[in-house]
């Protein structure tokens, strides 16, 4: 008796293997969109083996759950998680609105003889975003 349910054990494992392997090729063929009815019909005669099996092996006296060894293959690749970031009220814009003040800084500059860049030519300038409420710094 021993033998015999050792031997469903086996019999179980295999066939919920390729069980796995059936559903996976029919999801890919799903995925192509060709048919995938020669796929399920062998799926459905497999579970109704797997029925049968089981139903052996209950009358046997076997409650003890049967594990299967298998690498788990996910169906769709996981989501990105999202970042938490904090929303930006402002965006980097080049500094060309300041041109006027800039080439009355610089013609100033040279006529007193101060060779220092202003920080306007070095970096960008943080404006508020667009449809963003400007807030006062203070």
């Amino acid at each position: 008796m021993d033998n015999r349910i050792s031997e469903i054990r086996k019999q179980i494992r295999a066939l919920r293997v390729s069980m796995i392997e059936a559903e996976a090729i029919m999801r890919a063929q799903i995925n192509r969109d060709e048919s995938c009815a020669f796929v399920a019909g062998d799926l459905l005669k497999m579970r109704a083996v797997m029925s049968v099996l089981v139903r052996e092996r209950a009358v046997l006296g076997d409650r003890e759950p049967i594990l299967v060894n298998r690498f788990f293959v996910p169906r769709r690749a996981p989501a990105p998680r999202p970042v938490a970031v904090r929303p930006v009220n402002c965006q980097l814009v080049p500094a060309v609105h300041m041109r006027d003040r800039e080439v009355r800084d610089r013609r100033y500059r040279e006529a007193v003889g101060d060779d220092r860049q202003p920080a306007a030519d070095r970096i960008l300038v943080a404006q508020p975003a667009r449809g963003s409420a400007s807030v006062a710094a203070g």
